[in-house]
């Protein structure tokens, strides 16, 4: 069996499974690469491969997901808490700070501006308008984590 090709959270350990960085980059590269190799494995290989490199906590249902293109469990709880949390901010709202309301809105409602330059403690800072013509800041604290939209002075 060829061995050459790590699983993707060996190479990339820092890039969680469904981040943009998979999508871009080095990370996207790689990630093709390693699907076009790993489905081109005889099925006993991949059994041997997937038995050897064990799929990580957060990347449970990847092999499933590469060779069968069903999404795993944890995603599609993902998706429906999203889908869920679809609310727009009401007039009197300045901080929005649930998780998936906030990824929906940045997902689906708002329209991205431009990105900023974060501000100290901030890893993420991005520009966002929504329909009626509010602007939201995207930030996210670099120690804390998490993700927060607060509305912007007009």
């Amino acid at each position: 069996m060829n061995e050459s090709m790590q699983p993707v959270w060996i190479v990339f350990p820092k890039i969680p499974w469904g981040s943009l960085g998979w999508r871009m980059g080095a990370g996207e590269v790689y990630w093709c690469e390693w699907t076009t190799w790993f489905r081109s494995l005889p099925e006993t290989e991949r059994h041997v491969y997937k038995s050897k490199w064990l799929e990580p906590d957060r990347w449970i249902g990847f092999y499933s997901f590469i060779e069968t293109g069903k999404l795993p469990e944890w995603f599609q709880d993902m998706r429906r808490k999203v889908a869920e949390a679809a609310i727009p901010p009401t007039p009197d709202e300045d901080i929005i700070e649930h998780y998936f309301r906030v990824l929906w809105l940045i997902r689906e409602h708002l329209k991205r501006i431009c990105v900023e330059h974060p501000l100290p403690g901030e890893s993420i800072a991005e520009l966002y308008l929504g329909p009626d013509g509010v602007q939201w800041r995207l930030s996210s604290d670099a120690i804390r984590g998490g993700m927060r939209l607060v509305r912007q002075a007009q």
